[in-house]
């Protein structure tokens, strides 16, 4: 969904900034390509709640969705925020979207690189990401831990 479709921006978003310590994995790899990165510009569209990676934060496992930017390179200020609105308005959802033949999708594939890191990151090893303090699924993720249910202490059950 939105993918970066207009374009190369120097940033990303990240919804669901401030509720583990992914932030901190996020911003080092933001660092190494020289892009910034910070929360999500359109909080009242409540994406978190309705992203796929919603499920595993239900489920206590510490998630985020990586997200274009919205400061463009080579476009005039305000350019994201009125393409994003034009494609909610008018295709979000609709038999309309689709991919459009007039997309710059450099953007996508900066996202998809970021995330590819991001990722290459985490299985490089190093403590588990952790909720932070005062976060909804803080307790949900205790809980599983304390009960030994984790997804690293799980073992595969065979059927």
């Amino acid at each position: 969904d939105i993918v970066g479709a207009w374009g190369r921006t120097r940033d990303f978003q990240i919804t669901g900034w401030g509720e583990s310590d992914l932030d901190v994995l996020v911003s080092e790899v933001a660092a190494s390509q020289r892009k910034r990165v910070g929360p999500d510009q359109t909080p009242k569209l409540g994406a978190y709640y309705r992203q796929d990676a919603f499920e595993f934060a239900r489920a206590g496992v510490p998630s985020l969705y990586l997200r274009r930017g919205v400061d463009f390179i080579d476009k005039p200020a305000g350019f994201g925020e009125v393409m994003v609105a034009a494609y909610i308005e008018n295709d979000y959802h609709q038999v309309t979207d689709i991919v459009h033949p007039d997309w710059d999708l450099s953007g996508a594939a900066e996202l998809a690189e970021f995330a590819f890191a991001t990722g290459y990151r985490l299985t490089r090893g190093g403590p588990f990401p952790q909720w932070l303090d005062g976060t909804e699924f803080k307790a949900k993720r205790d809980s599983m831990m304390r009960a030994g249910d984790s997804p690293t202490a799980v073992e595969l059950k065979k059927p």
